[in-house]
């Protein structure tokens, strides 16, 4: 699991999004991940106007990297919440949605938003003077190549 949490600025202590993704890969010949095949993505964000708002999104590719993308605007969406607007045949498997849940206990643990407040802050430290913390295997092509382009999950925010 990959992460990224943005400051609305560098001195600011509320969050203007997170985002929390695992890619899936298929293996070589000695079993090394090859290429990408899946992508699980999970977003919550300020939006404008007081609101934050949550996302998912399934990705699967096929042998020429032609993505089908279903999505919810549920934090933990069950198989009904989805809207296919890509591909009809493409449903989310229980598995699909299992990978999603376990990405929105990592983004719950990263992060926590306020109710009553609406005041959305990190759980992580940022080092001073920088509006945003990643993982170590942040990767934002595996979402800038592909799912922002479908999904326009930058966008969003």
């Amino acid at each position: 699991m990959e992460y990224l949490l943005k400051l609305q600025g560098p001195s600011d202590l509320d969050l203007h999004s997170v985002v929390v993704y695992k890619a899936g890969y298929s293996l070589d010949e000695n079993g090394d991940p090859d290429r990408m095949v899946s992508l699980w993505v999970v977003a919550r964000g300020y939006e404008g106007g007081g609101i934050i708002g949550n996302h998912s999104c399934i990705c699967r590719y096929d042998d020429n990297f032609e993505e089908s993308i279903i999505r919810s605007q549920s934090a933990f969406p069950d198989l009904e919440d989805f809207d296919d607007d890509q591909n009809p045949e493409f449903d989310p498997s229980v598995d699909d949605i299992e990978e999603l849940k376990k990405l929105w206990e990592e983004l719950n643990r990263i992060s926590c938003l306020d109710d009553d407040s609406n005041e959305f802050k990190s759980l992580l430290p940022f080092p001073d003077n920088q509006d945003a913390v990643h993982s170590e295997g942040w990767d934002a092509d595996d979402l800038l190549e592909s799912v922002s382009e479908g999904w326009q999950l930058f966008l969003k925010f």
